[in-house]
């Protein structure tokens, strides 16, 4: 969400909620969420949007920034029964995964939130971290984030997990598009049990990135 910047160099929160609340999701994962930071006038960004679309929250700290914090949230209109953050072997600036259990009536949930660093290498690395996670997971799950790669270097994760865009029309839609580069590097994958019914890339102005929204059925 680029800590509620715009496209038009803007902080407005207010536009992230926007967009959160039309697209009618009901489980949110966003990367790039402030805490307390000067830059971002001291805003609890994950409290506030929690309170703007009325759904819990789970926030996991990636990195101090300036006399705030950085990292990754989740919204959800289901209960968040747990959570916790685990860094990723990162080779620069410290990225993290954020795992939380999620309730959806008696059906639990496990969602990852990750947003991986910009290095083929370090990502490598991040992704075996990540799947070695999910090897061990006892319930259905899902993978979110901004993986600032393209499918192709993403094998282990398509491997094994469902890709939400393959088979739609939107496959090939960028999330990231700028001048310079137009890439579809943000994802939303589930594991094999899951079924996927619909896939979107949704145009919003409201951040650098573009949100993507999948429909699934879990606890058939």
């Amino acid at each position: 969400m680029h800590r509620g910047i715009g496209k038009n160099g803007r902080l407005d929160l207010n536009a992230i909620a926007d967009v959160i609340q039309n697209s009618g999701a009901g489980i949110i994962a966003l990367q790039e969420v402030e805490r307390h930071s000067i830059r971002t006038v001291f805003q609890d960004q994950i409290k506030q949007l929690s309170v703007n679309t009325d759904m819990n929250y789970a926030y996991g700290k990636s990195i101090n920034v300036l006399n705030g914090e950085y990292g990754n949230g989740l919204l959800s209109k289901y209960p968040i029964e747990e959570y916790k953050v685990y860094d990723l072997p990162s080779f620069s600036e410290q990225r993290t995964v954020l795992r939380a259990v999620i309730n959806i009536g008696s059906h639990q949930l496990a969602v990852y939130n990750a947003h991986l660093g910009l290095k083929v290498a370090e990502q490598k690395d991040q992704i075996d971290f990540i799947m070695q996670m999910m090897e061990a997971e006892t319930m259905d799950y899902i993978l979110m984030g901004d993986m600032n790669s393209k499918s192709d270097k993403l094998t282990l994760i398509t491997d094994s997990m469902k890709d939400c865009a393959k088979g739609s029309e939107k496959l090939q839609q960028s999330t990231f598009d700028e001048k310079d580069v137009k890439e579809r590097i943000d994802y939303i994958f589930v594991s094999s049990d899951i079924e996927v019914t619909n896939y979107d890339v949704l145009i919003s102005e409201a951040s650098d990135h573009y949100p993507v929204v999948s429909e699934i059925v879990v606890n058939k």
